[in-house]
């Protein structure tokens, strides 16, 4: 059976409703036949992504107005049903929906027909939505300040008449109508939402400040024209007042909530505008300017100083300082150059100098757009906390209906007050709306991803911050990651002299020329250095974690490790025991090199540890890591970082799979592995680990797999990315804190339990009090961007 199929079928068998699993190897194309009575295809979909595999899909992305809880599991309930949406994910800190579908079955705008017939409010993301928002803002903005002036001016004057004990003339009763009517009519919205969550039976926030408000309102209309039973002494303007404080307060609380949201993903929308910055491209003698994500790949493009640069690419003219930091973190420019083809990255600055760099990724190829996409992709990802508190949410809804009924019929039919009971009703769903609670964790998720992004971490998962803590084992591949990745070459043995050493390095240098590893990048330098010259390759092939074979005049040069060596059928192994012996000693790897399938030489390669890497294992060691190495080199070289870093375990001349294997096999004995990798043969480990990080330095598909993102490549910013994860679940339970003491606190007073003691709330008290605690778990989850600047290390 396929490596893939068995993968795939363990996954099914976990949920237990895929009855039938055909595969064809030859097309990619499966036949799936589950029981939609035990699972859903969003249930199947992700089984296949668990296996480490994926289906042909499309995305689509949709802004959705007020998102909140209770609106976001409608819209994955409704969409999760229908025939070919794979999955559907919201996003509450963003206020969007992702949308996951087979593009065989529904096409773009069959999705957006699909979202229409919802009955929410919504657009499609585009990069343009930034400056929509803007204008929304304003708009929202005057609206909501408005209504807020009016709702407090009505609530001032009603308290201070009551403290003066001033008589309010019957005509000035209907000026605080028109008052409340104005106030209701500004803020139509949240009703609307409110009463349509509640006609699907899904209610909201929206959906208690809307009856809160409405049976304030209308008990008052009522009284005014003498048609409401009579009361014990609450007056008229009592009702109006309670509408219109509350929705002043609510929908003016609103807009603060979404203004300090907006400001927590300020960094983020900086860089969506540097993606849509324009380029000066180098057109024969002249420079012409257009849209950045225009420019073609191999272009020349010009920057010069203070200039955002618009594209990946090379230096091939001029020198100067560029700031990383948005990459990388690192406050310092970076000095860049053409003489040794520096590297540049889209989004990043010129600080001084003058460049002109040839294009290699442009628009949505870019690293930058690849980090957006990644930050956005991981707010779609719900720690298990969420997941509780979303279905919490949920059902405290209808509790706190339930409530206002209770506290309905109890003042109304027990006590025969029934304005006390409208009063006290409409004071229990002004307070004690879920709201807070159903944000608690999402902020606090969502700021740490952005932190991490400040700091040159890019988080590809929402749920990363819960795996990392449950994670214990962490396994480091060496070369890249504990080491600094940039071997050298120290010498040269020659074994057998059937050819000349000139000869030779020609021979090592051509084959090496065409691989990518760091060890052949060594081998490259060297030969630079020697001035060796380069021929053509007539065949050339990698053999992950054994090395490489070219033909070259007509001879098979082998480069790479024993086991490479013994399948080219190389026999003569005994001549290299003494010279092994030497190199394992001094920690170098041996990497040996046969000519027409006869052992010639050894190259002896030496790297260096990381000058952080000491510091950061001691340190996860202290946090009850178990620590270890998995890695591809000899055991000499494994073995001595292993005793300097005083490790655990150590698994050496492991192969690609060997190493997924190792992760697989200690998983399944219970433990959860933490793997730190930067290679193309680290990608697969990285995909099967509990949490998968790789190296900012390596290959794209590690980055690619990985759940975690060094792009600063310095291996403390693991200890940094564990800390912060601390940081988060403390910030979960002390958002939640925070939201429960007012709801714990408030409701009985709310409800008129403590009445006789004259110690109640009013409608309006209870949405300032609402959204006072909204506040509150907002600016708790934004403390997380400044305590997340540094490390233990």
């Amino acid at each position: 059976m396929p490596l893939c199929v068995y993968a795939i079928n363990r996954e099914f068998a976990k949920l237990g409703c895929v009855e039938e699993f055909k595969f064809d190897l030859s097309t990619g194309e499966a036949i799936i036949v589950y029981n939609d009575s035990i699972c859903g295809l969003n249930d199947v979909y992700r089984g296949v992504r668990n296996a480490g595999y994926d289906v042909v899909k499309e995305v689509a992305v949709f802004v959705v107005e007020d998102l909140d809880t209770g609106l976001a599991s409608y819209i994955e309930k409704r969409l999760c049903k229908t025939t070919g949406i794979f999955d559907c994910i919201s996003s509450i800190s963003t206020s969007t929906v992702k949308v996951v579908y087979n593009p065989y079955t529904l096409s773009s705008s069959d999705v957006e027909k699909i979202f229409s017939g919802l009955g929410v409010g919504f657009r499609k993301l585009l990069e343009e939505s930034i400056a929509r928002g803007k204008a929304f803002e304003k708009s929202s903005l005057l609206r909501r300040v408005l209504s807020f002036s009016i709702g407090v001016a009505v609530v001032s004057i009603a308290i201070a008449s009551m403290l003066m004990n001033i008589h309010i003339s019957y005509n000035y009763v209907y000026y605080l109508a028109i008052a409340s009517s104005v106030v209701i009519a500004l803020n139509y919205d949240i009703l609307r939402r409110g009463f349509a969550a509640l006609a699907r039976l899904s209610p909201t926030m929206d959906s208690l400040v809307s009856l809160s408000t409405t049976i304030s309102f209308l008990f008052g209309l009522a009284s005014l024209l003498g048609v409401a039973p009579k009361g014990s002494g609450l007056s008229t303007e009592s009702f109006f007042e309670a509408s219109a404080g509350v929705l002043g307060f609510v929908g003016f609380g609103l807009y603060l909530e979404e203004r300090i949201r907006r400001s927590a993903w300020s960094s983020v929308e900086d860089l969506v505008k540097r993606l849509y910055s324009k380029a000066r491209v180098v057109v024969g003698d002249k420079v012409v300017e257009v849209d950045a994500e225009k420019v073609s790949p191999e272009s020349i493009v010009e920057i010069r100083a203070g200039e955002i640069i618009p594209v990946d690419g090379v230096v091939v003219d001029g020198d100067g300082y560029v700031d990383e930091s948005s990459f990388t973190g690192e406050p310092l420019p970076v000095h860049k150059s053409a003489k040794t083809r520096d590297p540049v990255l889209a989004g990043t600055i010129l600080v001084s100098g003058y460049l002109r760099v040839r294009a290699t990724r442009v628009g949505r190829e870019t690293m930058l757009y690849r980090i957006i996409e990644t930050i956005r992709e991981a707010q779609f990802y719900k720690p298990k906390a969420l997941r509780v508190a979303d279905k919490f949410v949920g059902v405290f809804t209808w509790l706190v209906i339930a409530l206002g009924i209770s506290v309905l019929l109890y003042w109304g039919i027990i006590v025969s007050d029934f304005a006390k009971a409208i009063m006290f009703t409409a004071t229990v769903f002004a307070t004690a709306c879920p709201c807070a609670i159903g944000i608690a964790v999402p902020m606090a998720v969502s700021i740490a991803v952005v932190a991490a992004s400040r700091k040159g971490v890019v988080i590809r998962r929402g749920d990363v911050f819960d795996r990392l803590l449950e994670s214990s084992t962490i396994i480091f591949d060496k070369t890249g990651t504990l080491t600094i990745g940039k071997p050298h070459v120290e010498n040269i043995w020659i074994v057998n002299n059937t050819v000349d050493e000139k000869t030779l390095l020609f021979y090592i240098c051509s084959v090496e020329s065409r691989s990518e590893h760091p060890i052949a990048k060594a081998v490259t330098d060297f030969c630079k250095d020697k001035g060796v010259e380069t021929g053509d390759v007539e065949e050339f092939n990698h053999f992950p974690g054994l090395g490489v074979v070219g033909i070259i005049n007509n001879s098979t040069v082998s480069i790479g490790n024993m086991e490479l060596l013994k399948r080219m059928g190389v026999e003569e192994m005994e001549k290299l025991e003494k010279i092994d012996d030497i190199i394992s000693s001094k920690g170098s790897t041996p990497v040996l090199v046969a000519l027409n399938n006869s052992l010639v030489a050894v190259i002896e390669v030496s790297d260096r540890l990381r000058p952080e890497a000491e510091k950061v294992v001691r340190y996860l060691k202290s946090l009850g890591y178990r620590i270890g190495i998995a890695s591809g080199d000899v055991k000499g070289s494994v073995e001595r970082y292993a005793k300097a870093l005083q490790l655990d375990f150590y698994r050496y001349e492991l192969k690609p799979l060997e190493k997924t294997e190792l992760v697989k096999e200690i998983q399944s004995k219970g433990e959860k592995i933490l793997y730190v990798g930067d290679g193309v043969n680290d990608a697969a480990t990285i995909s099967v680990a509990h949490v998968g990080v790789a190296m900012g330095g390596g290959a794209d598909v590690s980055k690619e797999a990985g759940d975690v993102v060094l792009t600063s490549n310095k291996l403390s910013d693991l200890v940094f990315i564990i800390e912060l994860s601390k940081k988060v679940r403390r910030k979960f339970l002390e958002n939640i804190a925070w939201a429960f003491i007012y709801n714990i606190a408030l409701l009985p007073i709310a409800a008129g339990v403590f009445y006789s003691h004259g110690v109640f709330m009013r409608p309006e008290m209870g949405a300032a009090a609402m959204i006072l605690s909204d506040v509150s778990v907002v600016l708790n989850s934004l403390r997380l961007l400044k305590q997340s600047t540094s490390s233990s290390i």
